[in-house]
């Protein structure tokens, strides 16, 4: 199922199936623009919903914090247009989600060979003072 924004919310549509021949290759060229702005309420419409159904069997986890500085290291790659976020585990005796980030080019092939983040500072148990995206 693809998932569609509308003005009312979110809802399911089924998706159309276009038969494309054998040796057919999708080439996406990514600019550096990708990502959508969206307002403070549908934001915490998405996290209050991570909250309730997942952060219980994710050990509490609400999010990461990433610093400037390293962020920044991912992007000063020469081919980086931007970052792709993965979703892991880590091996703790209990895991704990964690996110990967990396560099990815214009043709969006991860920059696997450079800078590659993890280790955010964890949220909680530090967070941001309660807001819409927290609480």
């Amino acid at each position: 199922m693809l998932l569609s924004g509308s003005k009312t919310g979110i809802f399911r549509t089924k998706p159309t199936r276009i038969d494309l021949p054998r040796n057919f290759k999708i080439i996406i060229m990514f600019t550096g623009s990708e990502g959508q702005i969206i307002p403070l309420s549908a934001a915490a419409a998405l996290t209050s919903r991570f909250r309730t159904i997942l952060m219980p069997l994710l050990g509490g986890i609400k999010g990461e914090f990433f610093g400037q500085d390293t962020i920044n290291q991912v992007l000063a790659q020469p081919e980086a247009v931007g970052i792709r976020v993965y979703l892991g585990l880590s091996n703790d005796l209990i895991p704990l989600p964690k996110l990967v980030l990396v560099g990815v080019t214009a043709a969006g092939v991860d920059l696997i060979n450079g800078v590659i983040l993890e280790h955010g500072v964890a949220c909680p148990p530090v967070c941001s003072i309660a807001n819409p995206l927290n609480s």
